[in-house]
């Protein structure tokens, strides 16, 4: 995510909230602090921050897949299921294997947590 971790990424994107406060990609500050809260397995937060990118970008793949993660985690699977449903309507031709290449300079922390978002726990 950045140099100096997940903490310093929370530092950046709060900042940028309080920088730009009615810029238009406020959408973005909003998606990254859904993907901090996921990673800190923070899934309330990161919902709440999902869904507030998600309103102010509803093609925001990005923060689509986060929120439908972090609904997973919580225990949300059939809203999560809807979210998935959008996304696809958004890039039809995704598959596990397309995102995974796509995040390959993920932390291997992350993909692990992403890839267990869909399995039951």
């Amino acid at each position: 995510m950045v140099e100096g971790g997940i903490d310093k990424a929370e530092e950046l994107f709060r900042r940028a909230e309080r920088l730009s406060p009615r810029d238009s990609r406020e959408w973005l500050p909003s998606a990254g602090l859904g993907y901090v809260y996921y990673m800190k397995e923070d899934f309330a937060s990161a919902v709440a921050h999902c869904e507030k990118a998600v309103a102010n970008n509803p093609r925001s793949a990005t923060a689509l897949r986060f929120l439908a993660a972090s609904l997973a985690k919580a225990g949300q699977r059939a809203k999560a299921a809807e979210i998935i449903v959008e996304i696809l309507r958004i890039e039809p031709h995704l598959t596990v294997s397309s995102l995974r290449a796509r995040l390959a300079n993920q932390p291997d922390a992350a993909l692990e947590r992403i890839s267990a978002s869909g399995q039951k726990t």
